[in-house]
């Protein structure tokens, strides 16, 4: 298996007189046998990015290193990087153990070895018992497993998977989670993951690499992201349900320091409250997850009201989404609370909760 590098990587598509820069400045690091997930809305550069790694796509500028010698000019076969798409992209006349053991074929690999390895991998994924069906007979998460065994027998230097679980439905999806999770466990080998959902990335991935608009925002463990995102975008594409913001203003009451928003009063730590003193900036933007706003009271916590608008029961636990003055607020609650739309309740929060950041550039300030 590889380390993966890119530095200063930028793509540039060039067409009708304009320039997409979908790119920019990409500095990242996959260390050897680490499991790295790329998240970020559409056209933030996912795809594109791993596209440049494979060699679909030619990087505009910067370097991409295999082990420190980059690949740049190479084509996909001599890179030795395995990918899985989307689209499972099996050949429809080839049987599942077929499709599977074709890299293989093309290599010149006896048949008997061929065999081998296709079924200890078949094996691995759970698929032994459909290897003689063709593609038309399979369902959608066993087309899924044929395609990704049919990458991993390759024994690359690193595989890249794009948006492996799209057509995956959500029973199926929660398995693939797990089979792909086991896998990397199994394989130790360097794996780089594209999805558009968070908690996939969060369910399998030992760092997690945000993109916003072609740039890297943050690279870091889950709990990094969701304890201390670097900017606004960060804390509110990583956790589920989305952070709650709210448009504040820094002033000084009875010797301490409060945000204000309209007309709710968040209470900020003292550390937070000397540091929004010396910057001199009154106003800032707060950010509050819903599973750190408490339907009771625990020591150190601060409480205000609001009153439920919607109920969503989830089984396991509940969301509400309650509402004070002009703000929309959503928390997490025990599904066994009687919980009903109008009642007025008391959320608590403890203020080293409370995420604050520059009102301009959204950058985390404390």
């Amino acid at each position: 298996m590889a380390e993966v590098r890119l530095a200063r990587v930028n793509k540039v598509y060039e067409g009708r007189g304009q320039q997409v820069h979908a790119v920019r400045d990409l500095d990242l690091v996959v260390e050897n046998g680490e499991f790295v997930s790329i998240v970020g809305p559409s056209g933030c550069g996912k795809s594109t990015t791993l596209r440049m790694i494979v060699g679909l796509e030619q990087a505009t500028s910067g370097e991409i290193l295999f082990d420190g010698a980059m690949v740049n000019e190479l084509d996909p076969q001599a890179r030795n990087v395995a990918m899985a798409f989307e689209n499972y992209a099996l050949y429809p006349n080839f049987s599942a153990e077929e499709n599977i053991g074709f890299p293989l074929e093309a290599r010149g690999i006896p048949k008997q070895e061929r065999r081998r390895r296709v079924r200890a991998l078949a094996e691995l994924l759970q698929i032994e018992n459909i290897l003689h069906q063709h593609p038309n007979t399979l369902s959608g998460g066993q087309k899924q497993r044929v395609s990704l065994a049919r990458a991993l027998i390759r024994e690359p230097a690193a595989f890249i998977l794009d948006e492996v679980l799209g057509h995956v439905d959500g029973h199926l999806r929660f398995q693939m989670l797990f089979d792909l999770k086991r896998l990397h466990q199994s394989l130790d080998s360097t794996m780089i993951f594209v999805t558009h959902d968070q908690m996939e990335a969060i369910a399998l991935s030992d760092r997690i690499a945000v993109l916003h608009q072609g740039r890297l925002v943050q690279c870091g463990t889950r709990d990094e992201l969701y304890d201390t995102p670097a900017t606004r975008f960060v804390a509110d594409f990583v956790g589920e349900p989305p952070t709650n913001f709210f448009e504040v203003r820094f002033a000084e009451e009875g010797g301490q320091g409060v945000l204000h928003a309209d007309d709710l009063t968040l209470q900020p730590t003292p550390e937070m409250a000397a540091l929004m003193r010396s910057r001199g900036d009154g106003r800032y933007v707060v950010g509050i997850r819903p599973q750190n706003l408490l339907c009771t009271p625990r020591a150190g916590t601060i409480s205000f009201d609001a009153t439920i608008d919607i109920h969503e029961y989830l089984g396991e636990r509940s969301i509400l989404t309650l509402r004070r003055g002009r703000h929309s607020i959503q928390a997490l609650a025990s599904a066994e609370g009687a919980w009903a739309p109008g009642d007025e309740i008391t959320l608590n929060y403890r203020p080293r909760d409370i995420m604050v950041f520059d009102a301009e550039t959204e950058a985390l300030v404390a």
